[in-house]
């Protein structure tokens, strides 16, 4: 026996017994950037991470090839409701660190026989990246930021921002500096001052800034 692959504990494989494949099989994926518009200029961006992945594919699925359509429909129509997820394995090794949920599936019905059992029918199925290993941020208080006093955080705040959208919080006023964690939707912070080098930045004291782009925060005079 040939053992192509396996998903949620449908087997694809050839055999003298069963012919059970997957055909037209893509992966594909994007980037997710962050534009910061300036001024007379082009925007900036800034790499935020990727996205998650997807991949479709079609299974064929036949009686006459030792095949039961209704029963591997059926296990994948209740996969999709309850939310059940599952390494993709390919020449025995999984496709990535991550499982894989279904995301969309169109059952198409091909053939059946006199007494209305189905004989063939195809499964096209879209699937979404679901990664096992991801941990939710904590949320962070305002008050947790606790760092050295600088110039800036001396003389006092001049307002105050809340964030709009997640947004990162870096250790300089650069798209180039150490990102020191992501602010939250919801979060209010002091600011102590601004600065213009590739973008326009707060000063949020203790030497960290984050974005003055209006997109991702609002700002307050004090």
């Amino acid at each position: 026996m040939g053992v192509i692959g396996s998903f949620l504990g449908v087997v694809f494989e050839v055999s003298s017994a069963k012919v059970l494949t997957l055909d037209d099989f893509e992966r594909f994926g994007s980037a997710n950037w962050q534009e910061h518009k300036i001024v007379s200029r082009k925007s900036i961006l800034e790499f935020m991470g990727a996205d998650l992945e997807k991949i479709k594919f079609i299974i064929r699925l036949s009686a006459s090839l030792g095949a039961n359509p209704s029963a591997e429909i059926l296990r994948l129509r209740r996969a999709k409701n309850d939310g059940i997820t599952s390494k993709f394995i390919m020449s025995n090794a999984s496709i990535s660190a991550s499982n894989w949920a279904i995301d969309e599936i169109n059952e198409i019905y091909r053939i059946r026989d006199n007494e209305g059992r189905l004989i063939s029918a195809d499964i096209e199925l879209l699937l979404i990246e679901y990664p096992i290993l991801y941990k939710p941020p904590q949320k962070v208080k305002a008050s947790s930021i606790k760092s050295k006093p600088t110039n800036a955080s001396k003389k006092g705040a001049i307002g105050k921002v809340t964030i709009k959208a997640p947004l990162n919080l870096r250790s300089g006023p650069s798209l180039k500096s150490k990102i020191v964690r992501v602010l939250r939707k919801g979060q209010s912070y002091k600011v102590y001052g601004s600065k213009k080098t590739d973008i326009t930045w707060y000063a949020l004291g203790g030497g960290v800034y984050c974005s003055a782009n209006t997109k991702y925060v609002k700002f307050e005079k004090v």
